[in-house]
């Protein structure tokens, strides 16, 4: 009896494993703009291809705090997103993204920080 309870819970211990380690690897989320110490991030804006194409993208959904790009759609025609980070200090910095992402997420803290993550 004690094997077998031995076993199943060995058995249960690698497919949990297995199955989280699957699961982890198909939604790695990135947080986009680095954090500067004394200049939070102030807002975000989204670009299909280059900042001087000026292809701006509107969020798919768009609220007071919190919001969503779906970007998958530019990837599947070759081409790529920046993300242009605006902090406090009126620092600017553009990120480009060349691997795959699906989607960007904002938030919006308290004081009016925003987050955003894709994945």
């Amino acid at each position: 009896m004690l094997s077998c309870k031995r076993n199943f819970l060995t058995f249960l211990f690698l497919f949990c494993s297995l199955y989280s380690n699957y699961s982890f690897a198909d939604a790695v989320v990135t947080e986009i703009c680095p954090l500067r110490h004394g200049a939070p991030l102030q807002s975000v804006d989204v670009f299909d291809g280059t900042p001087e194409r000026l292809a701006y993208l509107i969020a798919d959904e768009f609220k007071k705090q919190s919001g969503f790009w779906n970007l998958a759609y530019i990837y599947d025609a070759n081409r790529f997103v920046t993300i242009r980070c605006k902090y406090e200090d009126k620092q600017i910095l553009d990120v480009k993204i060349n691997y795959k992402i699906d989607r960007c997420d904002y938030l919006i803290k308290p004081k009016k920080q925003v987050k955003i993550f894709c994945h």
